[in-house]
């Protein structure tokens, strides 16, 4: 089965619904719900989306969506080799470094995110949701 590091901005979309990209990144969640895939997401994402949540729910709802969203995803581990990894990399941006090497050490596949080149130097694959989704229904034909 398919292991995939949702990035932050696919979980905003669908807990935000933001058009245009709510549908394609609702899908791919669904998709986690019905243990299709494995959805992963980066430890260090959870404080973050409840950070992000909160200021527009309050944080009774932003806990109720980060607890309907563990249930549904894993916790890719982040531990002090994922930081130094992390603070030694080319990334230019340390929070996609983070997510970046707490998917390699945790034997991830792919990630998925809307900004692909946030994650141009990664080695695993990284797709958007949208093409994350016309490769998975062209691997179940």
């Amino acid at each position: 089965m398919i292991k995939a590091l949702l990035d932050i901005n696919v979980i905003l979309d669908v807990l935000q619904k933001r058009a245009p990209h709510y549908e394609s990144s609702s899908e791919v969640l669904s998709l986690c719900a019905e243990s299709q895939i494995n959805g992963y997401l980066s430890a260090t994402s959870f404080g973050t989306l409840h950070y992000v949540l909160s200021k527009f729910t309050g944080k009774a709802k932003s806990l109720s969506a980060i607890k309907k969203l563990r249930a549904i995803t894993s916790v890719a581990a982040v531990d002090d080799g994922v930081i130094d990894l992390a603070a030694s990399s080319n990334f230019t941006d340390f929070e996609d470094a983070i997510q970046y090497y707490s998917a390699v050490r945790n034997g991830i596949d792919q990630i998925i995110t809307r900004n692909k080149k946030d994650f141009a130097k990664s080695m695993l694959a990284v797709s958007t949701p949208e093409d994350f989704l016309k490769t998975f229904a062209s691997t179940k034909k």
